[in-house]
């Protein structure tokens, strides 16, 4: 991919990571994308696992249409130096609710990765959205 390794190169490889890693709508590159971007381990494994699953019809794929509606709405770096990051990205439907996604990331191999050790849940949905 080539992000930097900046706050700003930290941030795009994660919104990049959860825009085009979705495993729940996998696309023709997700795969590749989630083979590259995600550091050997069970996170890895689990996440591979899942979007074979989708591809093969043993879940459900999420609809195009369902996806079109949710918004980036926001990021905060939690933690930033030259070898790690954690990033938050917020997302959400607008008036409806909104999450976000913490995402771990460790530098390596002249690239952001996702550390095996970040979650894969959205969490700190809420339906009020002047209070998220």
């Amino acid at each position: 991919m080539g992000f930097a390794q900046t706050q700003t190169g930290a941030l795009l490889a994660t919104y990049h990571y959860v825009v085009h890693g979705n495993v729940d709508a996998p696309g023709k590159g997700t795969r590749a994308l989630l083979e590259y971007a995600l550091l050997d381990g069970p996170l890895k494994d689990e996440t591979l696992q899942h979007v074979e699953a989708v591809e093969n019809g043993a879940k459900v794929r999420t609809p195009d249409a369902d996806l079109a509606s949710i918004q980036f709405m926001g990021y905060r770096i939690v933690a930033f130096d030259d070898e790690s990051a954690v990033i938050e990205l917020r997302a959400g439907v607008p008036d409806q609710a909104a999450g976000s996604l913490s995402v771990k990331l460790v530098w390596k191999d002249g690239d952001w990765r996702i550390d095996p050790a970040s979650g894969s849940d959205w969490v700190s949905s809420c339906t009020d959205l002047d209070r998220c």
